[in-house]
């Protein structure tokens, strides 16, 4: 994504939403002449550029936050295969009805467990939807831009949350969108609070202190 070099914003310190930028570079015919298809697809792969970088970049965090949690939560390979939750998780689809936790959760382990291997598929969901090429995800886009005046805080509600996948998947996408500026040197992260409403609040807590 080095054509990020070229977005100069209009304004000096100006955090630049790169999609938007894409969007505002679109090859456009000057005089009734014809944009030729090279340059359309030239423009295309940017687009393609900057999907496979935020993909990548999460894919890369991600890992380093699963084999740290596992760490923290003592959560073994072996684990993740043979945990009561695989059941229960089944058996909770099968009939439509929220996965039940706190029955067999001997030790919390069974809750450990599954927040360490679901980990990267409750992530990416909200992470890649952030980066979608529409007005929606813009407006939230928006909202996780670095500043140069001071930190800015983003406040955000996550409704069966777990231990905090969707908090995961916006500060990873804040820290993206931050590292991408050009002028980043300049520019402050926006830092994100939120607040999870999850119905196993208290058996997260174990999960929660660990992701720190």
């Amino acid at each position: 994504v080095n054509w990020m070099a070229n977005s100069n914003p209009q304004e000096e310190h100006i955090a630049i939403d790169p999609l938007v930028w894409l969007n505002s570079q679109a090859p456009t015919s000057i005089d009734g002449s014809c944009v030729t298809q090279r340059c359309l697809d030239m423009h295309r792969s940017k687009y393609n550029d900057l999907d496979k970088a935020q993909r990548t970049v999460f894919g890369g965090t991600i890992a380093q936050l699963k084999a740290r949690l596992s760490d923290r939560l003592n959560v073994s390979p072996e684990d993740e295969g043979a945990s009561q939750w695989h059941k229960q998780l089944t058996r909770a689809v099968e009939l439509g009805q929220p996965a039940e936790f706190s029955a067999n959760n001997e030790d919390e382990q069974c809750i450990k467990v599954y927040a360490v291997e679901k980990l990267q598929p409750r992530c990416r969901q909200l992470h890649h939807l952030i980066f979608h090429d529409n007005s929606f995800c813009a407006k939230i886009r928006s909202k996780l831009l670095p500043s140069a005046t001071n930190s800015l805080t983003t406040h955000c509600m996550s409704l069966g949350g777990g231990p905090g996948f969707d908090h995961v998947s916006f500060c990873i996408a804040t820290k993206f969108l931050h590292d991408i500026q050009p002028q980043r040197s300049d520019l402050l992260p926006n830092r994100i609070k939120t607040q999870v409403y999850d119905l196993y609040n208290d058996d997260w807590e174990p999960v929660v202190e660990s992701l720190g």
